[in-house]
C-alpha cells in the first residue's frame, strides 16, 4: 500500500486525505437544529461532530424540557449548544440557515406534518439534509402482532404500575400507528420538494430513519 493510501480515509464515497476530513465534515454539519430536541439526547450526541466552532440548536416547544436538556448539555460541557423555543410548524429561524435538521420521536406528535416539513425546507441551506428518526409499524405479521399486543395490552398498565400514567403510554402507541407508513412519509417529503429521499429501516421495522436533501 502505497503512502498516499495510508493517510486517505472515506468522506462519503470519496477518499480524501485524513487531516482534511474534520474540516470537511465541520462544513457539512457545521450548524444544524434539532427539532423537538426536548432533553438534549441527539443534541448532545451531535455536539463532537460540529467541533468547537460550529453551533446547535436545540429546539422544543415545551419549555420545561428544553431547560433540562439545557442543563444536561451544560453538565456535559457541551458548549455549542443553544436554545430555543418552537414549535416544529412555525419555525422562528431565517431562510437557509442550517446545513442539517434533525428530528427524533417527534414528528409524529406535529399536528400539521406538511407544514412541518415545509418550515424544514425553508430552514435549510441549499445542498442541506433532514434526518427524521421515528417509531414504525413491523410489516413482518407475527412481530407486528407481538408489538401490537405489547403496546396495547401491556406497555399502558406498566405505565399505569410504574408512573401512575396510563393515558400517556396509551397515546404512544396510539400514536406509532397513526403515523403514515415509510412510503406515505416519503411521499411527503418529495411532495414539499425534497430530494433524494431514502428511508432505512431498523430493529426489525420499529424504528425507522428518513432521509432527504434540499
Amino acid at each position: 500500500m502505497s503512502k498516499n493510501e495510508n493517510n486517505e480515509t472515506n468522506f462519503g464515497y470519496k477518499n480524501v486525505d485524513k487531516t482534511e476530513k474534520p474540516e470537511m465534515v465541520k462544513g457539512v454539519f457545521d450548524s444544524v437544529l434539532d427539532v423537538a430536541g426536548g432533553t438534549g439526547d441527539l443534541s448532545i450526541l451531535m455536539s463532537d461532530l460540529v467541533g468547537e466552532s460550529g453551533e446547535i440548536i436545540l429546539s422544543d416547544i415545551n419549555e420545561k424540557m428544553l431547560k433540562l436538556g439545557k442543563e444536561r448539555s451544560l453538565d456535559k460541557n457541551k458548549l455549542n449548544i443553544k436554545t430555543a423555543v418552537a414549535d416544529a410548524e412555525n419555525l422562528p429561524f431565517p431562510d437557509n440557515r442550517f446545513n442539517c435538521i434533525t428530528i427524533g420521536f417527534g414528528i409524529r406528535n406535529v399536528t400539521n406534518k406538511l407544514e412541518a416539513l415545509k418550515n424544514f425546507y425553508r430552514c435549510l441551506k441549499p445542498g442541506g439534509r433532514l434526518l427524521v428518526l421515528e417509531f414504525s409499524k413491523p410489516e413482518a405479521p407475527l412481530i407486528s402482532d407481538l408489538y401490537d399486543f405489547y403496546s396495547f395490552k401491556i406497555l399502558p398498565k406498566l405505565g399505569k404500575f410504574f408512573a401512575q400514567d396510563e393515558e400517556s403510554y396509551q397515546y404512544l402507541a396510539e400514536s406509532i400507528r397513526m403515523h403514515p407508513s415509510q412510503e406515505e412519509f416519503k411521499q411527503m417529503l418529495e411532495s414539499v420538494n425534497f430530494k433524494n429521499v431514502s428511508y432505512d429501516i431498523m430493529t426489525a421495522g420499529l424504528v425507522t430513519l428518513h432521509i432527504a436533501e434540499k
